[in-house]
């Protein structure tokens, strides 16, 4: 082949090896360019092939030419407005475009750096990073950036611990430091259809003095901390901080290395550096004095931010300037004492607090991600007065009342039943004079209804005349089977003396008592002697014809509820109750005046 062929062969050859091509926009770290979050630090790069263009590029953004030549287009914290599409030309070819679309939220999966520990370290340092997504890591992978360069950081799984969340030990390397993120690397979706987390920059230094920042980038309305710290842990004596190389005077410091900016704007923003005069008493009383060395330079950037809730710490609700409606809450609980929060189960925009501690809540929208944290609100337990205890007493109360009410009620409908039944003046009624003419007897006094059902009966059986004198017996026949059933049986014996029985049933016993005249007296007399629970003692005692031997005797009678006794009573004129006229004359008056007529 001769030189004529050879050469146009070759110029194509160097084009292609040399990237005269088109040139390309590239995202830098590999996020994917339509999950950008409010705060991302990102690179656009103008490559040609492979490698970054040294200079010459003309950035556009949608379609307007920006005023700078470099092939690398940063951003140290991306905010809405830098959304659109980004293009780069070089050498007359001018790139596809990108579009870039930064979302006004946070990552669906949180990457913190744990126990709080310190993101500027020495070289070869490493923390401790916790990654943590609500549905699970499956499938997740981390990477990390150094120079221009990006590597997979593999996680090592515990089989035994949550799947939500993960520890990673991160090195910051020999170099600058490492930025770590992590994401879904779950196969068959797109790399804009993968969740992720967000970015934890480690930075290296070699000196001994650091200056830390609590918030970096910081959002506007927070407060930032700010501490001039010394490896190794000495006594630090005297901290002073600068702010573009100006000493920062009339500062307010927390302690002897440490300050906080509150509500911070964008007015704080700059190079922070700070120097510091420590000794290491610790090792040695007698330690030798290191007076005012510096620290390295970190510059602080405030942007807007995420929108922030509100959290009402009366009636623990939480709302907030939203653009479309969110999904869920998340609410945080951090107990009293205790470093890292809790996830409650709690979803909707309003709890119910009850346990001491600090509350946080973040608004949720699904496929995005979430809020910034709301302000914080420290709920104190107080004993005695928990919601919950109210409404149990309460409930209780008026259980109470309502049972007490009810008994009542019941207690008054039965006392009015018994007065129905027996009368209010306890189970008697007043019996009535029939004739004042005749002889009396005792009438009913009361059958309740159940002795109504149950019936009762009286039999007086007489001896005829032929048995002879004194036999005369009066028996009580048994009304069935029933409980509370009555016997009655009135006997008369030898030389006159009358005895007369009661026979006791299984409940409220009834007594009557029946005074005949003595020769001396020449009068009858009924006595009550007594009643309690329904139960009425009554005694006969009948007279002889002599009154020594107590000679005639009624004796104690029993009933099971309320049952009624009746008593005969004797001779002419005397066995009338008081207030009573007997209408005819009783039966056992026919047995007596038949042994009298003998």
């Amino acid at each position: 082949m001769d030189m004529k062929h050879t050469l146009p062969i070759l110029s194509v050859f160097l084009v292609f090896a040399f990237g005269q091509g088109k040139p390309k926009v590239s995202l830098f770290p590999g996020f994917p360019s339509h999950h950008l979050y409010v705060s991302d630090e990102v690179t656009l790069r103008c490559k040609d092939g492979g490698n970054v263009l040294a200079s010459g590029v003309t950035w556009f953004f949608k379609n307007n030419p920006l005023p700078t030549s470099n092939a690398t287009l940063k951003f140290p914290a991306v905010t809405v407005d830098d959304s659109g599409t980004y293009q780069c030309e070089h050498g007359g070819q001018k790139s596809e475009a990108v579009e870039i679309k930064v979302l006004d939220m946070l990552p669906q999966a949180s990457l913190s750096v744990l126990n709080n520990a310190d993101t500027v370290i020495g070289k070869g340092g490493a923390v401790l990073l916790k990654l943590y997504m609500e549905e699970g890591l499956n499938d997740w992978w981390c990477r990390y950036t150094e120079g221009d360069q990006e590597m997979w950081q593999p996680i090592k799984r515990d089989p035994t611990q949550s799947n939500s969340s993960l520890i990673i030990h991160a090195d910051v390397g020999e170099g600058d430091g490492r930025t770590y993120w992590c994401m879904d690397a779950k196969k068959g979706l797109t790399r804009e259809e993968r969740s992720r987390s967000n970015a934890i920059k480690l930075t290296a230094t070699g000196k001994m003095v650091r200056l830390q920042m609590s918030e970096k980038p910081a959002w506007s309305g927070d407060d930032v901390t700010v501490s001039c710290d010394v490896w190794g842990g000495p006594k630090v004596d005297q901290a002073v901080f600068y702010k573009d190389g100006r000493e920062i005077t009339g500062i307010q410091k927390v302690s002897q290395n440490k300050f906080t900016i509150q509500n911070i704007t964008k007015s704080s923003e700059g190079v922070y550096h700070c120097d510091a005069t420590y000794r290491f008493i610790h090792i040695s009383k007698d330690a030798a004095t290191h007076s005012n060395l510096p620290s390295d330079q970190q510059v602080l950037t405030v942007i807007a931010g995420p929108p922030k809730p509100r959290l009402d710490c009366t009636q623990m609700k939480c709302g907030g300037p939203w653009s479309s409606k969110p999904d869920s809450y998340l609410w945080l609980y951090t107990p009293e004492g205790a470093t890292d929060p809790e996830k409650l189960q709690e979803s909707k925009d309003q709890i119910l607090s009850g346990k001491t501690g600090t509350y946080t809540c973040s608004a949720k929208w699904t496929s995005s991600g979430f809020s910034r944290k709301s302000n914080e609100c420290r709920f104190a337990e107080q004993k005695g007065t928990s919601p919950l205890v109210v409404v149990v007493v309460v409930l209780f109360l008026l259980g109470l009342l309502l049972l007490l009410l009810a008994l009542c009620i019941c207690k008054r409908r039965t006392v009015r039943k018994k007065n129905i039944e027996v009368g209010a003046d306890g189970g008697y009624e007043e019996v009535g004079k029939k004739d004042p003419g005749k002889e009396g007897e005792y009438e009913l006094l009361k059958i309740s209804q159940e002795e109504k059902d149950k019936g009762q009966y009286d039999t007086i059986k007489g001896q005829g005349k032929g048995k002879g004198e004194g036999e005369g017996e009066y028996e009580a026949l048994k009304a069935g089977e029933a409980e509370g059933t009555v016997y009655h049986t009135l006997k008369e014996k030898d030389q006159g003396k009358g005895e007369y029985e009661a026979l006791k049933t299984a409940q409220a016993e009834v007594y009557h008592t029946l005074k005949g005249p003595g020769e001396a007296e020449g009068k009858g007399e009924y006595e009550a002697l007594k009643t309690a629970q329904a139960e009425v003692y009554h005694t006969l005692k009948g007279p002889g014809e002599a009154e020594a031997e107590g000679k005639g005797e009624y004796e104690t009678l029993k009933t099971a509820q309320t049952e009624v006794y009746h008593t005969l009573g004797q001779g002419q004129g005397a066995g009338v109750v008081e207030g009573q006229e007997a209408k005819e004359e009783s039966p056992y008056e026919e047995l007596k005046k038949e042994k009298d007529s003998k």
